[in-house]
């Protein structure tokens, strides 16, 4: 079995159809289907056996709900294949799609496989292409720091978890799981992927679709957990880095990375109540060196003046401004 696709399911009824006949349009005896129920309540889970039934790639795993996080990784444990591709039920792949991606994995040996997608609503496709990585050509690249660099410095939407084919005995051997009970587990999950690797393909080629603004996503779900999630989480990559001796220089850029992701969390300071407020300035307070790491200017600015004005003053001014 060359490839594994994981799909977490759960309360889609709407859109998973359209996912996985993205996925079955074309047979392929290398792959399966790997679809988590997450203890949907709604009629996903019918549909899932649905195409079980119809599909003898297609695997179906009913469980309690755990979050996106517990789903994946309930995956990856039932998984069989060599390769491992996460996508999630509210979204597609093109038709061409898993071809290509099987054309790179049967014929590399490589830890990290990174593709770029489209976006969409629900009568919308958008011609733009997300996620590429303007300083690489399409193929193979053995990692060191300079390709890392372009990698980091250059990659616009770096995090999604769905962008990247992971070889399953590279994950393993990292311990790389995703983190239960956190929002944007895949900024956790990603850095450690990129920290890790020793090699990594580049497909510049559009395979995924991904939706945005639907209704009850999870990436609608706006709260002071948000950002205080994300700090805990690059707290904890940054012990990660120090304990597995990762490259310094490579430390620096993803760190300037995770920080603007810090600054783009703290425009939800102006969606909180005084309390929720009150925590996110102690968060920061504690936190100080995460604004520090942003190369940006204007990130730079923002730290320079918190320490003259003070956290709340600059807060109230930078949300004021799109970020």
């Amino acid at each position: 079995m060359i490839l594994s696709i994981i799909v977490p399911v759960y309360n889609v009824e709407e859109y998973i159809r359209q996912c996985l006949d993205s996925l079955i349009e074309k047979k392929y005896n290398n792959i399966e289907i790997i679809l988590i129920d997450d203890g949907s309540k709604d009629s996903s889970g019918i549909i899932c056996e649905e195409y079980k039934n119809k599909f003898n790639n297609i695997k179906v795993i009913h469980k309690k709900n755990g979050g996106l996080s517990d789903a994946r990784n309930c995956g990856i444990e039932n998984s069989n294949g060599k390769y491992l591709m996460f996508v999630d039920s509210d979204d597609y792949i093109s038709c061409e799609g898993i071809q290509s991606i099987l054309d790179v994995i049967e014929n590399n040996i490589v830890d990290v496989l990174m593709y770029t997608y489209y976006e969409f609503e629900k009568f919308n496709k958008f011609d733009e292409i997300f996620g590429k990585c303007t300083e690489l050509n399409n193929g193979y690249y053995k990692i060191n720091n300079i390709i890392l660099s372009k990698i980091l410095k250059n990659t616009s939407e770096l995090w999604p978890a769905w962008k990247y084919i992971v070889r399953k005995d590279f994950l393993l051997k990292n311990n790389i799981k995703f983190k239960k009970g956190f929002l944007h587990e895949d900024v956790d999950y990603t850095a450690r992927l990129i920290s890790c690797m020793n090699s990594f393909y580049y497909l510049d080629e559009p395979i995924y679709y991904y939706r945005v603004n639907r209704e009850g996503s999870i990436m609608n779900s706006k709260s002071v957990k948000s950002l205080l999630d994300t700090s805990k989480i690059i707290i904890d990559l940054k012990e990660f880095f120090d304990n597995n001796n990762i490259d310094n220089k490579i430390v620096k850029l993803i760190m300037d990375r995770l920080s603007r992701t810090y600054f783009t969390v703290l425009s939800l300071y102006s969606k909180g109540n005084y309390e929720e407020k009150k925590i996110i300035i102690k968060n920061i307070k504690e936190n100080s060196y995460l604004l520090g790491s942003s190369t940006s200017i204007k990130h730079r600015i923002f730290s320079i003046i918190s320490k003259i004005l003070g956290i709340r003053t600059v807060l109230n001014l930078y949300t004021k401004v799109l970020i």
